[in-house]
């Protein structure tokens, strides 16, 4: 095999980038399926990337089409930054196409996962040197040295910047008459790395098009990438009462708010009662303004949320809704944000062996054979599906997210889904996000509420 660094340049970052390809007499290659594999890596790579290559080729064949390897020298902190940083470089690159520029960068492909979505961007980020087991008899070797990458599929257009859900992010597994989420990324752990040259194989044959102006998507419009300017707390605060204003949002007297340490809770429930919903939401979009004036905002995006989501209930629904800042307005922010919200609430509840705040809706479901129906809080997993309980080695995290105080009106609700399987503290099994975008607030209230189970 011959592989040859084709091409270096450098990013929007000024980090150096380098194009691999095979070249040799006696292959042919496929203009059609030649398709650059975004290669991202949080530990320094081996500079020559020979061990590099074979690891993510594994069970490829001699005669099979070999992707092109793009491979970055920046090294993001998680795989959140390695998305926002591809979502840069493919936005600069269709513009220097667009605009002519001489010998411009090389066009990054879209893709087709998951759930057959278009439009979608996929890179590999490599998390440790287990790489450099290179081609392996079984995951075992790699696994030795450390955990396996992760798989990054996400929505190429910057949502921040846009006020509505992208259409072209629906998942198809909606009812087509309720397409109620739009797909914002997936970050999927490989815990079987032998597997991981398959997997590029079966998403290279599958999920790129094959005809150039498809692949690239240069007839679609990504967006603005956001600015560096953030909201000042005198146009969040209007933009909250606007907001409020015009969907003629109130809670009624029924509804307490309160505020203990850094988290505001907003409840109908009786005391002594169990909330029907309880969920913890974060208001990324105060982040910047947290030590300063974010918690006098908060209060008021808590009441605003609150009643819009109860808009859209049966009335003798009751809440308790836990509003937080996470410390910033990255996705990385919220795993944590979400830990220290239920430590400090565990804190506060330190009688009782239960779990601090169980997040979900309650509704009366059957969950054993044979056995009548019982209450369970169930945790929203998908348009029509849930999960009401972890097995021991399993955690998940299902949480609410406000990336800008106009939410109502710009679909700014996020719902933020992590599942991870362990053997001990020390090895995962697995460790899987999910990000979507509700379409409107009715779609948000059916999801929070589980309304599917009522139907």
């Amino acid at each position: 095999m011959d592989w040859q660094q084709v091409r270096t340049y450098t990013d929007h970052l000024g980090h150096p980038v380098v194009l691999e390809q095979y070249v040799s007499p006696e292959y042919e290659t496929d203009p059609d399926l030649e398709t650059p594999i975004q290669v991202y890596s949080l530990v320094p790579l081996d500079d020559d990337h020979e061990e590099l290559r074979e690891y993510l080729m594994q069970t490829f064949s001699d005669d099979e089409v070999k992707p092109l390897f793009e491979i970055y020298s920046y090294r993001p902190p998680d795989g959140f930054a390695c998305i926002e940083h591809n979502r840069m470089e493919i936005a600069r690159r269709k513009q220097q196409h667009r605009s002519g520029v001489e010998n411009p960068l090389p066009l990054i492909a879209r893709w087709n996962r998951p759930n057959r979505l278009s439009n979608i961007g996929f890179c590999v980020l490599v998390r440790s040197h287990s790489y450099r087991v290179g081609n392996m008899e079984d995951s075992e070797e790699a696994e030795e040295i450390g955990e396996g990458p992760d798989l990054l599929y996400f929505n190429r257009t910057f949502s921040s910047t846009r006020a509505d859900a992208d259409l072209a992010q629906h998942s198809p597994e909606d009812n087509e008459d309720l397409r109620s989420e739009a797909f914002e990324l997936s970050i999927e752990r490989v815990t079987e790395q032998m597997d991981i040259g398959q997997m590029i194989i079966l998403d290279l044959f599958l999920n790129v098009s094959s005809y150039a102006d498809q692949r690239y998507a240069l007839d679609v419009d990504e967006g603005e990438p956001p600015g560096q300017d953030m909201p000042t707390e005198e146009q969040i605060r209007d933009q909250l009462g606007q907001e409020t204003s015009v969907g003629g949002f109130s809670l009624g007297p029924a509804f307490q708010v309160s505020r203990e340490a850094d988290i505001v809770t907003v409840t109908n429930t009786p005391e002594g009662k169990t909330s029907d919903i309880q969920y913890v939401v974060h208001t990324s979009f105060l982040s910047h303004i947290r030590d300063t004036a974010g918690f006098s905002l908060l209060e008021s995006t808590a009441r605003l949320f609150t009643a819009s989501v109860l808009s859209h209930l049966p009335a003798n629904k009751t809440l308790t809704l836990k509003f937080f800042i996470p410390k910033s307005n990255s996705w990385s922010a919220i795993g944590p944000a979400q830990n220290e919200v239920l430590e400090s609430l565990s804190q506060q509840n330190q009688e009782s062996l239960e779990s601090p705040f169980p997040i979900g809706a309650l509704h009366n479901i059957l969950s054993e054979e044979d056995q009548p129906l019982a209450a369970k809080r169930v945790t929203p997993h998908g348009p029509e599906k849930y999960l009401y309980n972890w097995l021991p080695y399993e955690s998940g995290t299902f949480t609410v997210v406000l990336d800008r105080a106009k939410f109502v009106s710009e679909n700014g609700v996020y719902f933020y889904k992590n599942h991870c399987s362990k053997v001990n503290d020390s090895e995962v099994l697995s460790d899987n996000t999910n990000i979507v975008r509700g379409v409107d607030m009715s779609a948000v209230a059916r999801r929070l509420g589980m309304v599917v189970l009522d139907e």
